[in-house]
C-alpha cells in the first residue's frame, strides 16, 4: 500500500509531464549548485529558476548529490586550475580581473582559486555530459523512477508481489 501510493506521487508530481530537456537540465542544474563551492548568491536564483519554471526538481536534486560527492573529490584539481588561471598565466589573470569589475560577475566569486578552477571543470563536464545524458535519457527516466536501480536489489520482484495482493 504504501509503495503503491510512494510510486503514485512521484509519478504524478515530481516524473509525468517532464520532457527530455527538462529532466537533463534539472540534473545539471542541480549539479551546478552543488559543484561550484561559495556561490549562494547564484545558487539561490538557480533554485528559484528550478522550482519556478517547472524543471524537475528530483533530477536535480540527483545531480546535487552527485555532484557534491564529486567536487570533493576534485578540489585539488580545481585549486590547481583555479591557480594556473588566476597566476601563472598573465592574459588571464588580466582577463579574470576585469571580469570581477563588471557589476554582478563579481558575485561569482572569481578571484578565488578554486570557485575558478570549478567553473573551469564544470564547463568541461558540462560539453562531456549533455550529450551522453541526452542519448541516455531513456536509462535515466527508469532510474529517477526507481525501476532500474531498484531492481538490482530485487525490490521489483517485491513490488509485483505486493501489488497483487492489493489490487
Amino acid at each position: 500500500m504504501f509503495f503503491k501510493l510512494f510510486r503514485s506521487i512521484l509519478d504524478k508530481y515530481l516524473i509525468r509531464n517532464v520532457s527530455d530537456k527538462q529532466l537533463v537540465y534539472s540534473f545539471l542544474l542541480g549539479a551546478f549548485i552543488s559543484f561550484i563551492p561559495e556561490n549562494n548568491f547564484v545558487d539561490f536564483f538557480l533554485v528559484f529558476a528550478i522550482l519556478v519554471f517547472k524543471f524537475n526538481f528530483l533530477a536535480a536534486f540527483i545531480g546535487w548529490i552527485l555532484f557534491f560527492g564529486l567536487q570533493l573529490l576534485l578540489i585539488p584539481v580545481m585549486h590547481a586550475i583555479g591557480t594556473l588561471f588566476l597566476i601563472q598565466i598573465p592574459f588571464l589573470t588580466f582577463f579574470v580581473k576585469i571580469l570581477y569589475h563588471i557589476p554582478f560577475l563579481a558575485y561569482l566569486n572569481l578571484n578565488y582559486t578554486v570557485v575558478l578552477g570549478a567553473y573551469v571543470v564544470y564547463v568541461f563536464l558540462f560539453l562531456l555530459l549533455v550529450p551522453f545524458l541526452f542519448r541516455n535519457i531513456d536509462h535515466i527516466r527508469l532510474i529517477i523512477t526507481g525501476q532500474k536501480s531498484l531492481t538490482f536489489f530485487g525490490f521489483n520482484e517485491f513490488l509485483k508481489k505486493t501489488s497483487k495482493h492489493d489490487s
